[in-house]
């Protein structure tokens, strides 16, 4: 595998984005509306939390068929993106291009859920898929001068991990209920209800869901 340092990378419309880059498709200068990264909020009131559970940026890897980039990176959990950093400037990850990506100790693909593309952490894998858990951070615009009710300033807030079954050939299983699940197998229900039972596994646990998916995959 060819590995491509990219520690300190200068950006230039000549290196990244001018025609012929190597780079060109792997990273986005500005993919998003300028309203979509500043939630329309109250300028003079200050914003509880962040957009980052880690707004550090990390030496990363990001694979891309059979090369392999060196890059300083950091999660966007609100906008559901990874960035890089070059100089100053915020570049965003492509996720139609790149294959995965290696950060803290975890690994990071993109999967279409639903209409659109998400950042998942890889928890478990098997020959039959892997599994996935999407993290992500919303913004609410809080309230002012409602009666009877206290004042809300606009904040971030975590919500709760969302998993999922990736299954070979391509099949997105969502764990929020086990409807998805039984019909993917649905000659296989019985067993796999049975399972769920005596292990007495709960949807919204993660080890119980890798549990899960270890006897799935076995299936």
């Amino acid at each position: 595998m060819r590995t491509v340092a990219l520690l300190g990378f200068l950006l230039t419309s000549n290196v990244l984005f001018g025609q012929g880059s190597n780079y060109t498709d792997i990273f986005l200068l500005n993919p998003f509306a300028e309203e979509l990264k500043k939630p329309n909020h109250f300028s003079d009131i200050e914003v509880e939390g962040s957009q980052y559970f880690d707004s550090t940026f990390v030496k990363g890897e990001i694979f891309v068929k059979e090369t392999r980039y060196i890059v300083p990176m950091r999660y966007n959990a609100y906008l559901d993106i990874l960035e890089a950093k070059s100089s100053e400037v915020i570049l965003y990850i492509n996720k139609n291009i790149v294959d995965s990506v290696s950060l803290n100790n975890s690994t990071y693909v993109f999967k279409k859920a639903g209409n659109e593309m998400r950042v998942f952490n890889v928890l478990d894998r098997s020959d039959k898929g892997i599994m996935l858990e999407n993290n992500s951070i919303s913004f609410d615009q809080g309230r002012f001068g409602v009666p009877h009710k206290d004042d809300i300033y606009p904040h971030y807030k975590t919500e709760k991990p969302v998993y999922y079954y990736y299954l070979n050939p391509g099949k997105m299983i969502n764990l929020t209920s086990y409807n998805d699940l039984y019909n993917y197998f649905p000659d296989k229900k019985a067993a796999i209800k049975s399972f769920i039972r005596k292990e007495k596994l709960k949807k919204n646990k993660k080890n119980d869901l890798i549990k899960l998916f270890g006897f799935v995959t076995e299936l």
